[in-house]
């Protein structure tokens, strides 16, 4: 919680090490795996442990959905769905996703009406509407639904992320520039750099440039440049 990442996976190593048939330690280093984008290290944390362990399937969906393995998600949710509110949330949330890449768009329905089933989605609802309309090439669609999140969740990441990734496209700048600040802003300091951060990062300073104020777009890069090879590393 307090971004201290090489910290906490020292001491989820350790309670592996402690507790080698308790999914706790696996789910806390795989969650932070997760959080820097490194999914083929959580694939060989949990997969062989997924069977003795079924509690670790959440951690290694979210892991194949970010390694764009939409299938594998679906079947590890399918064969190992969760018990506890939250971690059903995420499942209906990865899978949901999941079926909207694949272009199976029955599927992607009846998972989305199981995530708005479920108290407090309504955030993750606009993520996979907005998801499934971009796909379709409805952009405006799309916006319309996260706007309309973005009133009740003001600070919420994703959503932020994802309106400058739209505004960006359809050359909103300072619109993009906004979101992205805002999301940036809310972000957690950590001694290692996160996915989404870097993924902020990326879109602001590409935002910048367009917007040709390249000494503030410097700025960024250098932290991308020096932060981006101890992300790989870890």
């Amino acid at each position: 919680q307090q971004g201290q990442l090489k910290a906490a996976m020292l001491e989820a190593r350790n309670i592996i090490q402690l507790k080698p048939d308790d999914a706790q330690g696996y789910v806390l280093l795989a969650s932070i795996y997760n959080d820097l984008g490194v999914s083929a290290a959580v694939y060989k944390l949990l997969e062989p442990k997924l069977d003795s362990l079924p509690e670790v399937s959440t951690e290694l969906a979210q892991a194949y959905l970010n390694g764009q393995k939409y299938r594998s998600a679906l079947n590890v949710i399918a064969e190992h769905p969760a018990t506890n509110s939250e971690d059903k949330r995420r499942q209906a949330k990865i899978a949901s996703l999941s079926s909207v890449y694949l272009g199976e768009n029955d599927e992607a329905g009846e998972y989305i009406g199981t995530l708005k089933s479920i108290e407090g989605s309504g955030a993750d609802v606009a993520v996979v509407e907005a998801t499934s309309a971009l796909a379709q090439g409805k952009s405006e669609d799309a916006l319309e639904k996260l706007n309309a999140a973005l009133l009740t969740n003001p600070e919420n990441l994703e959503l932020l992320q994802l309106l400058g990734s739209i505004n960006v496209y359809n050359r909103n700048l300072d619109v993009a520039e906004q979101h992205l600040t805002k999301a940036l802003g809310l972000l957690p300091k950590t001694d290692i750099i996160t996915s989404q951060r870097l993924a902020v990062l990326t879109l602001l300073t590409e935002t910048l440039i367009q917007l040709g104020r390249t000494s503030e777009a410097y700025t960024y890069q250098k932290v991308i440049a020096e932060a981006n090879p101890e992300s790989n590393a870890a």
